[in-house]
């Protein structure tokens, strides 16, 4: 990534576009767990686009965020849902995020459940521990 990085900054500067590369032909990105889930994140023709045209350095955002750094700083009750079967970001990201938080403060990892945990196998439970949280920390 830092080698793209570092070629679409070269390409912006002499051209003034973005390096685009297309991220899902150098390797498949399982969003979820369930390989019929899966297969439709794959066909659909935003995320195709998505990944098919990724800009460089315009989308380093997307992988360069140090979310770990900033976390302390959040006050508000704070919900943690990650999938057990996550290939985007293991579940030790979760544990992380969740030991830097000083604020109120749920994990959950859920099993057979991947990055996109509100569309795949165990959604209704995403659905559900989001409510409960909701009705708990919202209550007036």
């Amino acid at each position: 990534m830092g080698l793209l990085l570092l070629a679409g900054r070269v390409k912006k500067w002499i051209t003034r576009h973005h390096l685009r590369i297309p991220l899902n032909k150098l390797s498949t990105i399982h969003l979820a767990s369930d390989p019929e889930v899966d297969r439709q994140l794959q066909a659909d023709p935003r995320a195709r686009a998505f990944m098919g045209s990724f800009p460089f350095p315009g989308g380093a955002e997307a992988f360069f965020v140090n979310t770990l750094k900033r976390v302390a700083r959040i006050q508000v009750p704070t919900l943690i849902l990650w999938g057990a079967d996550d290939k985007v970001d293991p579940p030790k990201t979760a544990q992380l995020l969740y030991d830097a938080l000083s604020c109120e403060k749920q994990l959950h990892v859920i099993a057979g459940n991947g990055h996109m945990g509100h569309m795949d196998r165990n959604k209704n439970q995403v659905f559900e521990l989001t409510a409960a949280w909701a009705l708990k920390t919202l209550a007036v």
